[in-house]
């Protein structure tokens, strides 16, 4: 079969660096190296104030710093939004590094168009970490 034409490409620099990153239409059922693993055991240990839009657990050293980050950002949306009758979906992770161990990671919902999109702001140890965007999509 033939390649996959490219659906975009977007040209840009990493510092003198220029790079090139380009999105290909797949009808695979999945991405390469996604995988499933249990987002209830991930956050086991989380506390979520849905009326505070916060969110917060310790390290969780059986999952990666991504899948906490994500799934516990995910779970505080799910609360916090309840009735809004959306699938989320991970939209962007703006970080300087992927943390390593940490005491206690925190969330707190910073800015929502609705529920298009939802920022929420990473504190790692107290300190201000990062951003992580979720969209939601009606069913």
């Amino acid at each position: 079969s033939s390649p996959a034409q490219p659906a975009a490409i977007l040209r840009a620099r990493r510092g003198s660096e220029k790079i090139m990153i380009t999105l290909v239409e797949s009808n695979s059922d999945s991405p390469p190296g996604r995988y499933d693993y249990n987002e209830e055991d991930v956050v086991g240990w989380a506390s979520i104030d849905p009326e505070g839009r916060i969110a917060d657990m310790p390290w969780n050293d059986q999952y990666s710093p991504i899948e906490q980050i994500v799934t516990l950002h995910k779970s505080l949306l799910m609360r916090c939004f309840a009735d809004s009758g959306v699938q989320w979906y991970f939209s962007r992770l703006d970080v300087p590094r992927f943390p390593p161990a940490f005491g206690k990671m925190s969330l707190s919902v910073t800015q929502a168009l609705g529920t298009s999109l939802v920022r929420s702001g990473i504190a790692v140890d107290g300190e201000p970490f990062g951003n992580i965007y979720f969209s939601g999509v009606k069913e």
